[in-house]
């Protein structure tokens, strides 16, 4: 019988190899399947629930950019409000303007805070972030702009999100509520509409 011996300090290294290997496989699954539904076009209304699917997968693959550090936590008002209709890829452009503007630049742990409920006839999310802010000057021009022909680029994805709520919904839309150097929430309302 012949004894394998196997140095103890290569088996960090080696777990940490085959857990990369892993984290890559599942990335490659994730970003798949956000292709094929980005395939499907962003014109199809889908139920909350599922829309929050996708925003997860999103997250997932801006966890692992973030070399984890972004968190995300959820408080669902109802379960029966995830059966209300939104425009598919409605969240994500939100949660990337977070990730990319809002905790772009720190170093510590991140902060999505997703709250979804309902007002009267309405359904409506907030998405809060711990991140950088917005000076206040610059809120007012976010939407602004549009209406006046100078887009500021970053703020593209907002004022998409907001036009597309409108258009679908016929009413509704986007506001925004910051504070510089501490958070940024973005407020989403439409009315209810159910599967």
């Amino acid at each position: 019988m012949h004894l394998i011996c196997f140095p103890f300090h290569l088996y960090y290294p080696l777990l940490w190899v085959v857990q990369s290997y892993i984290i890559e496989i599942d990335l490659i699954k994730v970003l798949g399947s956000l292709l094929k539904e980005i395939s499907k076009g962003a014109a199809e209304q889908i139920p909350i629930r599922r829309e929050l699917e996708l925003l997860d997968k999103y997250l997932y693959i801006q966890r692992i950019r973030r070399n984890g550090l972004l968190q995300v936590s959820y408080d669902i008002e109802d379960e029966q409000v995830l059966n209300c209709l939104i425009p598919r890829f409605t969240l994500q452009p939100l949660a990337e303007n977070a990730v990319s503007h809002g905790l772009g630049g720190m170093d510590r742990l991140g902060e999505i805070y997703i709250s979804i409920g309902t007002d009267g006839e309405d359904v409506v999310i907030v998405m809060r972030d711990n991140g950088v802010g917005i000076p206040e000057g610059k809120i007012k021009t976010i939407f602004a702009g549009d209406r006046l022909g100078n887009n500021d680029s970053s703020h593209v994805g907002l004022i998409n999100v907001d036009k597309r709520i409108k258009l679908f919904f016929g009413s509704g839309g986007l506001s925004v509520e910051s504070r510089a150097g501490e958070y940024t929430k973005i407020y989403m309302r439409f009315p209810k509409k159910e599967n």
